[in-house]
């Protein structure tokens, strides 16, 4: 549309309307009163922004500047017009608000379905004329399906445009209610809501596959991420590292291995020391390096000998491995 030369015209109030498909922020009160006070101390310095079409004035932007100057009685506002079509108005009401940081989701999704149903645009055509992604136009139209209830939740920026979209997926109103307090009361993320969501919507789906668990009351609860070989939770600032699946059961694998022959390992360690003889007490010797009797030697693994049988003050130590008989000349090895 072609740029015409504004000039600043007093218009009367009664003849400019309001669509309803429009952008607008939400003010509280205390907001509405300073601009009230402002208003009635200096005047509107800011003229509204109205687009004449045919023999109407639709307002652009500048609703609360209107509501107050109604409210205080006055009889015309200042104002910028311009002539073009209920598509600019539609069009130009959206830019105009969003170059002022002022979002409206609902607004603009409201707007983008009028320009689809009543200007026979594409989707592409609709948010190619908002400068929106494709992506966000859907987000958009789904979140129109909403009660009013949680669109009012939106608008007061307590819902984010994503958690609503996540919320929209379900078919229960009552269920998207609950949903949608429960991501205000508690300050859902996005990705909290998703979670919730699938949850609901697929009793197949784990709370180990979505990241978050819900108490009864909605609160969520964060699962952290567990080691794929020692099942153990990482905790935040633990360290990752991706692998692909068939590289990560090798790994698994060379671990079970690894630990087998660990086990195998101890247990013939166990069974060498099973089998191992009792030692020996070091043997005695005299002055002399002569073998004598020692009567209080426990003798181990000694075979019985024949009768008859000798008695312990026979027997003398020879080395580690012999003992000798006195009376029988009989050598027993005893390791």
């Amino acid at each position: 549309m072609p740029e015409q030369k504004k000039e600043v015209v007093y218009l009367d109030i009664d003849k400019i309307l309001v669509p309803e498909e429009r952008v607008t922020s939400i003010v509280d009160e205390e907001k509405m009163k300073e601009l009230e006070e402002s208003i009635k101390e200096r005047g509107i310095l800011q003229p509204l922004h109205i687009i004449q079409v045919d023999n109407k004035y639709i307002l652009v932007d500048g609703l609360h500047r209107l509501l107050v100057a109604k409210k205080l009685g006055m009889r015309q506002v200042p104002c910028l017009i311009k002539k073009g079509t209920m598509r600019d108005v539609l069009v130009e009401n959206l830019i105009v608000n969003r170059q002022r940081g002022i979002s409206d989701p609902i607004g603009e999704a409201t707007v983008l379905q009028t320009l689809i149903k009543e200007y026979n645009m594409s989707l592409s055509q609709a948010a190619r004329e908002l400068k929106i992604s494709e992506s966000t136009a859907r987000k958009y139209l789904q979140i129109l399906k909403l009660p009013e209830d949680v669109k009012q939740l939106i608008r007061q920026k307590k819902l984010s445009l994503g958690c609503a979209y996540w919320i929209s997926k379900l078919e229960d109103s009552n269920l998207q209610r609950e949903v949608a307090n429960d991501a205000v009361a508690y300050g859902y993320t996005e990705e909290m809501c998703r979670a919730r969501v699938l949850q609901l919507m697929r009793p197949n789906i784990t709370p180990e596959d979505t990241g978050y668990k819900f108490t009864p009351s909605g609160a969520p609860q964060k699962i952290l991420p567990k080691c794929a070989l020692c099942g153990k939770e990482i905790e935040q600032g633990g360290t990752y590292l991706w692998f692909h699946d068939d590289c990560a059961q090798i790994i698994l694998s060379a671990i079970e291995e690894m630990k087998r022959a660990e086990e195998e390992k101890r247990a013939e360690e166990e069974r060498k020391e099973e089998m191992q003889p009792v030692p020996m007490p070091q043997p005695y010797f005299l002055p002399g390096s002569i073998p004598q009797p020692i009567s209080q030697y426990p003798i181990y693994n000694m075979p019985q000998p024949q009768k008859p049988t000798p008695s312990e003050s026979d027997w003398i130590v020879l080395d580690e491995c012999h003992l000798y008989n006195r009376k029988t000349k009989q050598i027993v090895r005893i390791c």
